[in-house]
């Protein structure tokens, strides 16, 4: 099993492996981390028609504290590492290389970590690991503490994804997003508004004024039970055109950008 040691030093060349798109979210509980897994998958099927190539896509559960990525998608294994080399090996599940604390912490327990031993193991996580993508998808936690901005500012994403919901709370934190983006000079990609629905009516056209383009997620009974029994839900016919929009969304940056 890979260990994460914070208390020793990187000793490897800090080099950014692939292009790391970010999904992230000023506020928690918008359904960032369903959105970012349903993205990476998206991309690995997508790719061939989209991209004109089959795409190696990454994911990157950056959420040290309380990582969900292996939950939803039910992964029990450990990661593995060469001691030798100094490096973490990521797991491939259905085609996709996921790293995340989730293979490494114990379940349940939680990490009384602060700002520097985070940053320590955030690094680790993107520098140590033998990553083969060609994109990496990174679900980031949320808010604007250690972990984002050691992503964004120090070892440097390639653009962001923001996710939202139509209240009025989540809308003025996605300012605080777009402001924090601006800052460090990262385009945003889109914005994903998730939950719309009858009770919770969409609000595209305010967001749209501040942040565009916005694709949105319905509140449907079939994703949110799709959620619940751990499958991916980006094919389905109420989230394919929010997916497929991102993807391409995606692709024309990165050809710009290469």
């Amino acid at each position: 099993m890979a260990k994460i040691d914070v208390k020793l030093p990187l000793d490897v060349k800090k080099k950014k492996p692939s292009k790391f798109i970010g999904v992230w979210s000023a506020k928690g509980g918008v359904g960032k981390t369903v959105v970012a897994v349903n993205l990476a998958y998206a991309l690995k099927a997508l790719s061939p028609e989209i991209f004109g190539k089959s795409l190696k896509v990454g994911l990157l559960d950056a959420d040290i504290d309380a990582p969900n990525v292996t939950t939803y998608l039910g992964i029990n294994a450990p990661l593995v590492g060469s001691a030798e080399e100094n490096v973490i090996y990521p797991y491939v599940h259905n085609g996709v290389e996921v790293v995340s604390m989730g293979m490494i912490k114990q379940q349940n327990k939680s990490l009384a970590w602060r700002g520097p031993l985070l940053t320590q193991a955030i690094e680790q996580l993107v520098y140590r690991v033998k990553w083969h993508s060609d994109v990496v998808v990174v679900d980031l936690p949320p808010g604007t503490s250690d972990i984002p901005l050691t992503l964004m500012h120090d070892i440097g994403l390639d653009a962001l994804i923001l996710v939202t919901a139509p209240s009025k709370l989540a809308i003025e934190d996605l300012l605080v997003g777009k402001d924090l983006a601006e800052r460090f000079s990262l385009p945003i990609l889109a914005v994903v508004e998730n939950f719309v629905g009858d009770v919770f009516p969409s609000k595209k056209a305010e967001i749209e004024k501040l942040v565009s383009p916005v694709f949105e997620l319905p509140l449907a009974k079939g994703i949110a039970e799709a959620v619940e029994e751990g499958e991916l839900f980006f094919a389905r016919e109420e989230a394919a055109p929010t997916f497929r929009a991102l993807v391409t969304r995606i692709s024309a940056f990165l050809k710009v950008k290469s």
